[in-house]
């Protein structure tokens, strides 16, 4: 905690994110603050932080799986499943299948960051009305620290354009 009071004291600083690169097999994470941090009274010495590990289970670590975790400490949500519901996946295949934040398999240069990660970390403003495919439900919260919830001033949704 000496050193983050310590960054934490410069001019400026608002926010410190440490990234950890461990020289072992295991499986990159990322802790970002949520809500659920707040609640529980965590907010004053809550350190993001993104682990990269030089190997996971099913091989080296990559550029785009270095990034991806380093998305979630700016706001990206993980868009496969088991992480959203079976429309948003289906939907995030469909139309952004490419998307940084749903698969890491493909090159870096050959990924992107849809509208709603975009909007989520703060590249963008403008909201669609297919985010609301991507809102966290309950069984998302037990035991993942890598959720939030959109925030209530969302419109009200409509049903999803591909695309849009």
């Amino acid at each position: 905690m000496q050193c983050y009071d310590q960054l934490m004291g410069y001019d400026g600083v608002d926010n410190v994110l440490v990234l950890s690169l461990i020289n072992k097999v295991g499986r990159n994470s990322s802790f970002q603050f949520s809500v659920k941090h707040i609640l529980s009274g965590m907010e004053d010495y809550f350190l993001e932080s993104a682990y990269i590990f030089k190997e996971q289970e099913w091989g080296p670590v990559t550029p785009q799986s270095i990034a991806h975790e380093i998305l979630h400490l700016y706001g990206a949500w993980d868009l496969y499943g088991g992480q959203v519901s079976e429309e948003a996946d289906r939907f995030a295949k469909e139309n952004y299948p490419y998307e940084i934040m749903l698969q890491v398999r493909d090159p870096l240069k050959d990924l992107d960051i849809s509208p709603l990660t975009a909007w989520l970390i703060g590249l963008s403003p403008e909201v669609k009305d297919w985010f609301w495919l991507f809102k966290r439900l309950p069984q998302h919260f037990v035991g993942n620290e890598n959720v939030a919830v959109p925030p209530s001033s969302l419109p009200k949704p409509s049903p999803p354009s591909p695309r849009n």
